[in-house]
C-alpha cells in the first residue's frame, strides 16, 4: 500500500514537472514560429519586389522553401488561388490559416496579425504589396522581440513552478 502511494506521488511529482517543461517549450515554439513566418513575408516580399511575380505564385514559392507548418500554408493559399481563381484572397488566406495554424502555441494577436496580413494583400497590386509587407515586417519584428523576452523571463520560472508545484503535491499526498 505504501508503495502505491510512493509511487503515485513520484507520478505527480514528474507529470507536474512536465507541465512546466511543456509551458516553456510552448513560449521557445511561439518564438521560432514567428521567426518562420517573418523569414515566408521577407521571401513573399523578394519574390513581389524583385522577380515581379504574382501573389499566388510567390506564396506557392515560399511553402517550397519553409518548415512546417508554414510550407503548407503557404504552399495551399497559392495553390488554391490559382485553381480557383477569382477566389477573394482574404478568404483563402483565412481558411488555411485555420486549416494548418489552428491549435499551435500562439497568442491571439499572432492570428490576429497573421490574418490582417491576408487582408491587406488582397486588395494591393504588386506595386503596393511590397510597402504593405514590409509594415508587416516591422510588426512581426516586435512580436518576436516580444515573445524572445517573454521566452526569456518565463520559460525557467515555468519549470521551476512545475517542479515545486509537483514537490508540493508530493508532500500534500503522503
Amino acid at each position: 500500500m505504501v508503495e502505491l502511494k510512493v509511487l503515485g506521488a513520484v507520478l505527480v511529482a514528474v507529470f507536474a514537472s512536465l507541465m512546466g517543461v511543456a509551458a516553456g517549450n510552448d513560449m521557445r515554439r511561439r518564438v521560432v514560429l514567428l521567426q518562420s513566418f517573418h523569414r515566408g513575408i521577407l521571401m513573399i516580399r523578394q519574390e513581389i519586389e524583385y522577380l515581379k511575380a504574382p501573389l499566388e505564385e510567390a506564396a506557392r514559392h515560399v511553402g517550397g522553401v519553409l518548415e512546417e507548418p508554414w510550407a503548407s500554408f503557404f504552399e495551399m493559399v497559392g495553390k488554391q488561388l490559382e485553381e480557383l481563381p477569382g477566389t477573394p484572397f482574404h478568404q483563402v488566406w483565412e481558411e488555411k490559416e485555420k486549416e494548418y495554424l489552428e491549435g499551435l502555441p500562439m497568442r491571439q494577436e499572432d492570428f490576429d496579425l497573421i490574418a490582417q496580413t491576408g487582408i491587406q494583400l488582397e486588395h494591393l497590386n504588386a506595386g503596393e504589396n511590397s510597402k504593405v509587407l514590409a509594415v508587416f515586417e516591422k510588426r512581426l519584428e516586435a512580436l518576436i522581440q516580444e515573445a524572445k523576452a517573454e521566452y526569456q523571463s518565463k520559460a525557467q520560472l515555468y519549470r521551476r513552478l512545475g517542479v515545486m508545484g509537483g514537490i508540493f503535491l508530493v508532500i500534500i499526498l503522503v
